[in-house]
């Protein structure tokens, strides 16, 4: 049976924000609402693993209901959302798989502070067709990944036109036999300090302070990670916005981190045939590691809105954590290109890079470029109803292996968005 008591300390944490809201002003006039979705899909892919070996092309079913409820008055708010994601597929076993959502999110506003709580839970596989994270390519082979998450943070306006923002995060990954693959269970932490104002209704300036630890326990690997940024958003007209943020961090890591020395080939026979040879990890060596390095971050994005087209372009560069052991240095480029062309029909194209790198010198395993573009037909059939068609490329290239995965996938899923039902009180 999963674990769920993150999940049931976050719920019970959401449950007694909310009461005690509730009891203290039993006058305050209260909204309840729910919104219930549902997604049904078929997909077909030609390399749904991103291996550089030939490998059965897989068609898949979706089916995926979702619920959103909450409570909410002038003041506060407190809302959760749950997720069930039901994907079978053809032909290959170990692909099939159920994935669980849930986020929990509140809210309460006074004249000049804001605090707010949200908190998430999943129990997901990890694997190269879902959309990239700092997971996504470091293994061929599927493994059911748990999160667990938690972030209160505190904002106070100082003026009216500067405000403070003080935050704290918690996250905690395991894995299922994760290790056979190199997919090692850690906790995350961060806390962090913004200031920022509003010098006209064009400009924005800000400036962040933060701290993280990243703790890998069956290694004792552990990195602390120190940062500074500031930037500035411009709106240059309502149509043209931009946001351009930059710093430096400074990151000290000691422990084990493992290697792999030694390979091992396995095939996969299927409808008649013999796929492979494919490759694992089979003995990894204990690398011990103490060191401190200096490091860039940056982000900067650009928003047009053009007579009937929306562009949007971000680029950035972060350290986050990862289940590889240690954490990674993840570049990422991402294009979103939006055109109406009926009031019913819109075209979509979304186009997106990612470069990970190990920060810790001489591991190179994790390292890894993935490449995406997705174009898309969206087709709003009614208020309720949509339709999307996509077809998606990806194209994966590792560090440790002299050869590239490609692959294809075609995508129709049909949506239904129930109407918001609500009580006032």
């Amino acid at each position: 049976m999963r674990n769920r008591s993150g999940y049931l300390a976050i719920l019970m944490a959401e449950i007694c924000m909310s009461a005690l809201m509730l009891i203290a002003n039993s006058s305050w006039a209260a909204e309840w609402w729910l919104t219930p979705s549902v997604r049904l899909g078929e997909e077909y892919n030609d390399n749904i693993i991103l291996t550089t070996v030939s490998y059965p092309t897989v068609y898949g079913t979706l089916f995926s209901p979702r619920l959103d409820l909450g409570v909410q008055s002038d003041i506060w708010q407190v809302s959760s959302g749950a997720e069930v994601v039901r994907k079978n597929y053809s032909y290959i076993n170990g692909l099939d798989r159920d994935d669980e959502f849930y986020t929990f999110s509140s809210q309460y506003k006074t004249e000049r502070a804001t605090w707010h709580l949200d908190g998430n839970l999943s129990h997901e596989s990890v694997l190269a067709d879902k959309t990239p994270d700092s997971d996504t390519g470091l293994s061929s082979l599927k493994r059911e990944r748990k999160t667990s998450g938690v972030a209160p943070s505190w904002t106070w306006m100082m003026t009216e036109r500067t405000q403070l923002q003080l935050g704290y995060q918690l996250s905690s990954v395991s894995y299922v036999d994760g290790l056979s693959v190199g997919f090692y269970d850690y906790t995350s932490r961060a806390v962090s300090a913004s200031i920022s104002n509003q010098l006209s209704l064009q400009d924005q300036v800000f400036a962040t302070l933060s701290y993280s630890n990243f703790d890998v326990p069956i290694s004792s690997f552990e990195s602390k990670t120190t940062s500074i940024q500031g930037g500035m958003t411009h709106a240059f007209s309502d149509s043209l916005r931009t946001t351009l943020l930059a710093g430096i961090r400074e990151t000290a890591s000691d422990g084990i981190v493992r290697q792999c020395i030694k390979t091992e080939e396995y095939f996969i026979f299927f409808d008649g045939k013999l796929y492979g040879p494919y490759t694992r990890c089979r003995q990894f060596a204990d690398v011990t590691v103490s060191q401190r390095d200096f490091g860039s971050l940056f982000s900067a994005k650009l928003e047009k809105q053009f007579e009937i087209t929306r562009l949007s372009i971000s680029l950035s560069r972060s350290l986050v954590p990862s289940g590889s052991g240690t954490p990674v240095q993840t570049e990422t480029l991402d294009l979103l290109l939006n055109r109406p062309f009926t009031p019913m029909l819109t075209g979509i194209l979304s186009v997106n890079a990612y470069d990970v790198r190990s920060n810790t010198a001489n591991i190179a395993d994790t390292n890894r470029t993935l490449y995406q573009a997705e174009p898309k037909l969206r087709w709003q059939w009614t208020e309720e109803w949509l339709i999307d068609m996509s077809l998606r490329y990806s194209h994966l290239k590792r560090s440790n292996d002299p050869t590239t995965a490609t692959g294809s996938a075609v995508f129709l899923t049909l949506r239904y968005q129930g109407p918001r039902m609500s009580i006032s009180r």
